[in-house]
């Protein structure tokens, strides 16, 4: 376990310099003398994910034309020598694989065997096997645990019988073969049962009711941001070290919400954030943290919703940033706040994020 004291610098403009932030006081009086050693620490674990990550990237592009890695929707997991790879969709509940290959024949077995692999891996060996993390602890020198469950990653969720089938199809398959950088490589690609997608919800729902509940937010909030942000890819992450369900940074929502629960500090690094419980339940604190805290001052519930929504993706001063003062949002109605951030948010991505969050949820 790697405890860490990193100081935040809070930037928020002077029109909300009457707001208050008590919660955090203490956190800046208490660290001033750290702040170097311990910037030093979050940047050495920073750098070195990011250096295992290109690395990664790099020997991805050494045997394919198209770089796919893990991200939010997407669970990836290649071979030690990066000439097979499993791709898991969640958004689109399909499963396809990829294996570079001397003839049909080879290629034909080690697909059947990448099948076979996937439905029975366990999350802590999917975890193991995560050659980013792998790496990244390895520079660092860090023996880490896996606090992940030992349940299956997808294969509880699908009927046996459907696997039998599935694994013959797959036996019996001519897989087109195809060429790059003079290697040959075959393709095979299913979709997996149309209830899937609900199962993997559903796996979820009673840990999120229970950290919505001791939140005190609604549980759609939650359900909605997951179901948009990572479409319930437990392994999801991004380049910003952003882990699993609800996308957790150590950096900004976990040094916040790690304080504010225990009054210590701590990297909430990938074996941390890939605990469901651990990741709900920072996720959650901050985001109490924000609608109960951060825009308290904001008269209108909805409008309010709609800040907390908006800054869990973007940051507190960013969201601050679209308006003049707090004066300013509670001459408004919800329905003005939200146009007005749609309005006014230039990112595109961002203002899809926001629209179909605040559908999903009410």
């Amino acid at each position: 376990m790697l405890k860490f004291i990193f100081l935040l610098s809070l930037f928020i403009s002077n029109n909300y310099a009457t707001q208050k932030h008590n919660y955090l006081l203490d956190y800046y009086k208490q660290n001033e003398a750290y702040n170097k050693n311990t910037s030093k620490q979050y940047k050495d674990f920073f750098d070195a994910y990011q250096k295992s990550l290109e690395d990664y990237e790099n020997n991805i592009t050494k045997y394919w034309e198209n770089k796919i890695t893990t991200s939010n929707h997407i669970f990836v997991q290649y071979s030690n020598n990066f000439k097979q790879r499993t791709i898991m969709d969640y958004k689109k509940s399909k499963i396809t694989i990829q294996v570079i290959s001397k003839n049909a024949k080879i290629a034909q077995k080690q697909i059947v065997k990448r099948y076979e692999d996937i439905f029975k891996l366990k999350n802590k060996l999917a975890f193991r096997n995560e050659l980013v993390l792998r790496n990244t602890y390895r520079s660092l020198g860090i023996v880490y645990d896996t606090p992940i469950n030992d349940d299956f990653l997808i294969g509880s969720l699908v009927d046996e019988k459907f696997i039998s089938r599935l694994i013959e199809k797959v036996s019996l398959e001519e897989y087109q073969q195809n060429t790059y950088k003079e290697q040959e490589f075959f393709t095979s690609s299913y979709n997996l049962p149309k209830d899937f997608k609900q199962k993997n919800e559903n796996r979820y729902l009673d840990i999120i009711k229970k950290h919505a509940k001791n939140s005190k937010i609604p549980f759609k909030v939650y359900f909605a941001i997951i179901k948009v942000n990572t479409s319930f890819n437990p392994y999801a992450r991004d380049k910003n070290a952003r882990f699993s369900l609800m996308r957790v940074q150590s950096k900004d929502i976990g040094l916040k919400a790690y304080y504010k629960l225990y009054k210590d500090y701590r990297i909430l690094d990938a074996s941390y954030l890939y605990n469901i419980n651990n990741n709900l339940f920072i996720a959650s604190t901050y985001f109490n943290m924000l609608y109960y805290d951060e825009f308290k001052n904001i008269n209108d519930a909805k409008s309010k919703m709609y800040l907390s929504v908006l800054a869990y993706e973007i940051g507190l001063k960013k969201t601050l940033d679209l308006f003049s003062t707090t004066k300013d949002i509670n001459t408004l109605n919800s329905s003005q706040v939200y146009k007005k951030i749609l309005k006014k948010l230039k990112n595109r991505k961002v203002r899809i994020y926001f629209s179909k969050v605040t559908r999903l949820m009410l």
